[in-house]
């Protein structure tokens, strides 16, 4: 059981070495087990609880040590078990862990003072955890502790939209937010804002098909819901009924909020990510990196991590979210580059550390290929508000 789960948490049982199982043949009765999990069998008393703790604790390949003592009833005084092992774990630098599944064990107030001495578990199961989050915390500790960058920005056109006070909260408009991203040296895909259908059909010649369409109405959040969104448009019909298209279900949705379409080209080949950041209490400012696209609420496949963000930030939030083998490219397809992701995570640390109002930022989707240059930023939301809110 023990063995079980302490695999179960990424916990490594090596088998000792030939010189450490040879010594405990020379005393352990010809039934036990020498490899790990050491098995003395139930004649194990104290004194073999005492000689192998020291054995195995000279292991090179040991790092802890998790002791299982027998129960009553047996011929063994399991009490007697428990102080050897303690008296081991206080010769030893390597952490101790007990498992006692017996609670008349621990009776008595000397007994029980050295129970708890060095950590006593009623299942093994319990151990095995508290040993992996030991580990977690010390590979925590030794971890270098990354270098913050800082890219060239135009920070003057950022403070045109965000140098003032907002004292209600607010969703930038489409607009203001392309420009603050820009000025952050985000890349925004081309698009255009139109109100009519043959002005939509004529800048969609221009920037080249295909194209996609995204409903332009008031305090409309989440355009896909409603069927806002019209892609993979690949001529001037196509784009006129996406358009009409797109009117209708606005004017269903909410009567009167119609303002126009927002053209933009459409990104192929190319990986959907989302970036991100809220404002949390007690935390400030953590930013988001997941697998992007309209899914992401359901698979929830994201990781955080507080601003400003260094260079092992990035590196750890992209490698470990579950979708990392998509991005590095998995069955024949080409990976994209990661390079600029983390760029552009940096980028985004350092404009939500530069402006204290900006409350949230959802870039959903960041479309990401194989190069920098067509891996662009395709939607994306800045929420504003009083800096005082938490």
């Amino acid at each position: 059981m023990a063995a079980d789960a302490c695999s179960g948490h990424n916990l490594e049982l090596p088998t000792f070495s030939n010189a450490t199982q040879k010594k405990m043949r020379e005393f352990l009765s010809p039934e036990s087990a020498t490899a790990n999990p050491v098995d003395m069998i139930a004649s194990g008393g104290p004194e073999e609880y005492e000689k192998v703790l020291n054995i195995v604790s000279k292991d090179k390949n040991i790092d802890s040590l998790l002791a299982i003592s027998v129960t009553p009833p047996t011929l063994v005084d399991p009490g007697a078990v428990l102080e050897k092992i303690n008296k081991v774990a206080d010769t030893i630098d390597k952490p101790t862990l007990t498992v006692v599944m017996g609670k008349d064990v621990t009776e008595g107030k000397d007994k029980a003072e050295a129970s708890v001495k060095h950590g006593t578990y009623q299942f093994p199961e319990a151990p095995a955890k508290a040993l992996a989050t030991m580990l977690k915390y010390a590979q925590w500790r030794e971890k270098p502790e990354g270098k913050i960058s800082n890219y060239k920005i135009n920070k003057k056109d950022a403070e045109k939209i965000l140098g003032k006070n907002f004292k209600d909260k607010k969703y930038l408009s489409d607009t203001d937010v392309v420009k603050v991203l820009r000025a952050y040296g985000l890349n925004c895909v081309a698009s255009r804002t139109t109100r009519t259908h043959l002005e939509t059909a004529d800048i969609a010649e221009k920037l080249g098909f295909p194209v996609v369409l995204k409903a332009f109405a008031k305090k409309l959040v989440h355009k896909s819901d409603i069927g806002g969104v019209e892609v993979d448009l690949r001529n001037r019909g196509e784009v006129i009924e996406a358009y009409y298209s797109i009117k209708q279900k606005v004017d269903e949705h909410a009567p009167g909020t119609f303002q126009g379409v927002r053209v933009q080209k459409m990104v192929q080949d190319a990986k959907e990510v989302i970036l991100g950041m809220t404002k949390v209490p007690l935390f400030g400012k953590l930013i988001m990196f997941g697998l992007g696209g309209i899914f992401v609420e359901i698979i929830k496949d994201v990781q955080f991590r507080p601003a400003p963000l260094t260079d092992l930030d990035t590196e750890e939030m992209i490698t470990s979210i579950k979708g990392y083998p998509i991005l590095k490219g998995a069955r024949g397809e080409k990976g994209v580059n990661i390079d600029i992701i983390k760029e552009s995570m940096i980028r985004l640390s350092q404009l939500v550390c530069d402006f204290d109002n900006i409350l949230a930022i959802d870039i959903n989707p960041f479309m990401v290929s194989a190069h920098a240059e067509s891996s662009l930023l395709v939607d994306a939301r800045i929420l504003v508000g009083p800096t005082d809110i938490k």
